[in-house]
């Protein structure tokens, strides 16, 4: 049993940089995706609305950095986000552009129940967000993060992919 847990402390996954935010209303949808998320190293922030999100933010450049924690002066990057569709108040279609606006190359994915026909038409301008059908699997979500998480950390190291 020690070398079990010696054995899990010492293969704990890396800390990543920066913050994924989730926005959902479904509190068993966020803390799904949150739990996944930081099991592979990385903070996130769960925010039940996008007006939420939108008051725990601050820009700088093309940097959207967001107050983690129960602390409000900590300040992260915030490097991803996954948000619902249908959200009371702002839409996150409407929240993912908002933020695309400030930081061009933040990798966002709009989750929904909505059929693959009726997603089509979602994130098929010019901002390029995906669209994922719930439910879906997270490593779906991780196939479709991942890629986008890739470019922008070498695109912000200048070196190509």
């Amino acid at each position: 049993m020690t070398n079990d847990l010696h054995q899990n402390a010492t293969n704990s996954p890396p800390v990543h940089p920066g913050v994924i935010a989730v926005v959902d209303d479904d509190t068993h949808i966020c803390a799904a995706i949150a739990s996944w998320y930081e099991l592979g190293g990385f903070t996130v922030c769960v925010h039940l609305s996008a007006e939420s999100l939108l008051r725990s933010i601050k820009v700088h450049d093309d940097h959207v950095s967001v107050a983690t924690g129960s602390n409000p002066s900590v300040w992260k990057e915030l490097v991803a986000g996954v948000f619902d569709l249908n959200l009371p108040g702002i839409s996150g279609l409407n929240l993912a552009r908002h933020l695309r606006s400030m930081s061009p190359t933040l990798p966002l994915v709009i989750i929904s129940s909505l059929s693959e026909e009726e997603r089509a038409t979602y994130g098929r301008d010019s901002m390029d967000i995906e669209c994922l059908q719930k439910p879906f699997n997270l490593d779906m979500l991780d196939s479709t993060l991942f890629p986008m998480l890739h470019t922008r950390l070498f695109n912000c190291l200048r070196i190509t992919p």
